[in-house]
């Protein structure tokens, strides 16, 4: 079975962490969320590098429900149905 998970805060710290830790047995990884698009793409390519994989991303505002709702539309679309969520990012609030 392909897992597939969204990974919010995926450029630094735990989200890149867990990004990578997930990616490295072969889970498909959609990151997800804010931040600057210049980090974006460096992270991507390193992560594509290591992994021998194309990452894709979407730019979401976890804090909106529906772009939350898009975030998985796109990331069944793009690699597969979604196994799973990682959000480990603090200070911020979501939206329920």
């Amino acid at each position: 079975m392909t897992r597939t998970a969204i990974i919010t805060g995926p450029t630094s710290r735990i989200g890149l962490g867990s990004a990578k830790t997930l990616a490295a047995p072969g889970c498909n990884v959609m990151p997800g969320g804010l931040g600057d698009a210049a980090q974006i793409v460096e992270t991507r390519a390193r992560r594509d590098a290591a992994s021998g994989g194309t990452a894709a991303y979407d730019d979401a505002d976890v804090k909106k429900p529906d772009q939350i709702a898009d975030l998985v539309a796109q990331t069944e679309t793009r690699r597969a149905a979604l196994t799973g969520i990682a959000m480990p990012v603090g200070g911020g609030r979501v939206a329920q």
